[in-house]
């Protein structure tokens, strides 16, 4: 059974590379199967119908699949305030904005989400990713979470989800989970 902390490790990894590849991290779902590391990331998101998408390519990954654990990596802009539990409306205007990663991390056992902060010299380059420790997701809702489905899909329920993704022209990379150790390091 694939742990919240191991998922929640690979995509801190992944977001890292991206971001010292590309200076950017597209929104991506990473599905840990038995024998394979499923990845997919569409276009950057820009608005809730493509991040509701892109939730629901995740949901027919989870069906389609023998998935043992998801962690979906989404870019935004956050605001915090000195004893606000909660972002400010609109935080890509504020002055105040801060680069965040936000990780969610699902399996048979629960959910996980971290909060990683972007680290950015004065030119804009990456330098590094810090943990937003300071908030908690005690009851986390929206279109990313609860992607797995409560029970094990059967055969023909996950035949059906890939023939959807097929369908829908929906590219996903695989990687053995014996070489994901190289990949990046």
């Amino acid at each position: 059974m694939t742990d919240h902390n191991h998922l929640l490790d690979i995509a801190t990894q992944y977001s890292r590379a991206q971001l010292r590849c590309c200076g950017d991290v597209c929104p991506t779902l990473i599905a840990i199967t038995p024998g394979d590391i499923i990845v997919f990331s569409p276009a950057p998101l820009s608005e809730l119908a493509g991040t509701t998408q892109f939730a629901e390519v995740a949901r027919l990954v989870a069906k389609g699949f023998p998935v043992e654990g998801i962690v979906m990596i989404l870019k935004m802009w956050s605001v915090f305030t000195a004893g606000d539990d909660q972002p400010h409306a609109q935080p890509s205007q504020s002055p105040d904005r801060r680069e965040v990663i936000l990780l969610s991390a699902e399996s048979r056992n629960g959910n996980q989400q971290q909060l990683l902060v972007v680290e950015r010299d004065l030119t804009g380059k990456f330098t590094g990713l810090a943990l937003e420790d300071s908030r908690q997701f005690d009851a986390a809702e929206g279109p990313i979470f609860g992607i797995l489905p409560g029970k094990n899909p059967t055969p023909t329920d996950a035949a059906t989800a890939r023939a959807c993704l097929s369908e829908m022209e929906i590219f996903l990379g695989k990687i053995k989970r014996s070489e994901m150790a190289s990949v990046y390091t």
